[in-house]
């Protein structure tokens, strides 16, 4: 190859470390002592550190890192599987904090000994905050359900109710002079009679249903108890009932989540599963609630704990809405064999029961 050739090789002849200049993710390699040896432009436009700034220190200690899980159970991950991938807290050169999805891979030599750590780190902060906002509103829109729901079934019980119980009351005295009808009026008078009753009663059941009073007035237990009732009367799915007794109280926010995530498992339950019982089971242990629902249903699939099916719907999304807005827990699992969900709530403080009169 003749020296022209040669030059024109030699400058096309690119670095890998130069490569990595042009990624826009922050990219760095340590040494299994973990110090930095390789430091892109990527990194040093995130975190604020210059390339000569960061090679010779640690990363951990330059970015002050927060893991989401102790690190030596990390390295030790890496060192087994070769690989690791979770959210990092990183501190930049001015003082603010940055959310990063990182990803770490191992390389080893001929030996198979581990030599260096690769680091790939990519800013997701904004992505975080959008979601947390998203879940914020979300948090917010049940709750204003919950209120609109509360109203709603109030003006039902209040105003509607009581209009309808004065024209049935028309309706009984004008039934005293029905011998005076035609048999036509006396036909439709009965018939009016009938149906002003049954309007009363699904009325009072739609109030109760977008909000039972008895979730207020004696608690979840009583609330739970009559829901699960009416339930098993219109779905003909006998519901196995374990709640501690009547009185002993929640917080208000703790009973309206818990009644909330029984209505809509019971809903899926008749909806979905073809199971012909369910059972509830409610306990409290060290300062935590813990709920159970399960059915002997054919469970539905591609399902995941903690997270739901594939397709979520809308009824399983509320119920991780409303367990992540008091810092709970809430896991599904499903099989052949039927579904339980199965959800632990904080109480405020460690909390204790309260008293009905507290």
């Amino acid at each position: 190859m003749h020296t022209t050739e040669l030059r024109r090789v030699d400058e096309y002849a690119v670095r890998p470390s130069q490569l990595l200049d042009l990624v826009r993710e922050a990219i760095f390699i340590r040494d299994i002592d973990g110090v930095i040896t390789l430091w892109n432009h990527g990194a040093s436009e995130l975190y604020g550190w210059t390339e000569k700034e960061a090679i010779g220190r640690t990363p951990h200690e330059l970015l002050r890192t927060r893991f989401p899980r102790p690190l030596h159970e990390i390295e030790m991950e890496v060192v087994r599987q070769g690989h690791w991938q979770g959210e990092l807290i990183h501190t930049r050169r001015d003082g603010t904090s940055v959310i990063v999805s990182s990803r770490w891979a191992l390389q080893r030599n001929n030996a198979g000994e581990p030599m260096a750590i690769l680091e790939i780190n990519t800013d997701v902060t904004e992505l975080k905050q959008a979601i947390e906002e998203l879940r914020r509103l979300s948090v917010e829109l049940l709750r204003s359900q919950d209120e609109e729901r509360r109203r709603i079934a109030r003006e039902l019980h209040d105003a509607t109710g009581q209009k309808l119980a004065a024209v049935a009351m028309h309706l009984s005295a004008i039934s005293q002079s029905a011998a005076a009808l035609d048999p036509y009026g006396r036909k439709a008078l009965a018939e009016s009679v009938g149906l002003v009753d049954r309007v009363v009663k699904e009325v009072r059941t739609l109030s109760y249903l977008l909000y039972p009073p008895l979730l207020d007035e004696r608690g979840l237990a009583s609330a739970l108890r009559w829901y699960v009732q009416g339930f098993t009367a219109r779905s003909g799915i006998q519901v196995a009932v374990d709640v501690p007794p009547d009185d002993r109280r929640l917080p208000p926010q703790v009973e309206t989540v818990v009644y909330r995530i029984v209505q809509e498992g019971l809903t899926n339950v008749h909806r979905h599963s073809g199971s012909l019982t369910a059972a509830i089971r409610l306990t409290i242990d060290s300062g935590k609630v813990h709920l159970e629902v399960r059915d002997k249903g054919k469970g539905f699939p591609h399902q995941r704990a903690d997270s739901g099916p594939m397709n979520p719907g809308v009824g399983i999304m509320s119920m991780r809405e409303r367990v992540k807005q008091l810092g709970g827990v809430i896991d599904i699992e499903s099989s052949a064999d039927g579904t339980v969900v199965c959800v632990t709530l904080p109480l405020p403080g460690g909390g204790l029961w309260q008293n009905r009169a507290s």
